[in-house]
């Protein structure tokens, strides 16, 4: 049975698209962070292009066990990447909190 590739696409799309639209929603209540958070939605959309050319460059030229290895391999490199990212803006998030970041602490936590 061949390895379907669009799926591991897809959740490279789904959890890194997250980071950058938690990004956005911090930007909008932090503006004074504005540079940081562009870095991390920077840095984000880099490895979206990263990871799905990859993930493209693997599919017509490896045989099937050298793919699954592949995707495994992109797949934790992903979850490693996407937690540093959301590290990033935690740091970011709770700088703003601790400073008193006053009545938006709520949107800020995700709450």
């Amino acid at each position: 049975m061949p390895i379907d590739h669009t799926e591991i696409k897809q959740a490279i799309h789904a959890i890194l698209n997250d980071v950058v639209e938690q990004c956005f929603h911090c930007m909008v209540h932090c503006p004074e962070h504005s540079e940081e958070l562009n870095k991390i939605i920077q840095d984000a959309s880099s490895d979206i292009r990263s990871f799905s050319f990859r993930i493209d460059r693997y599919v017509d030229k490896c045989d099937e066990n050298d793919l699954k290895e592949e995707l495994s391999f992109v797949s934790k490199e992903l979850h490693k990447k996407s937690l540093i990212h959301l590290s990033r803006l935690q740091r970011i998030q709770q700088s703003v909190i601790s400073n008193g970041g006053g009545e938006d602490d709520e949107l800020l936590r995700g709450e």
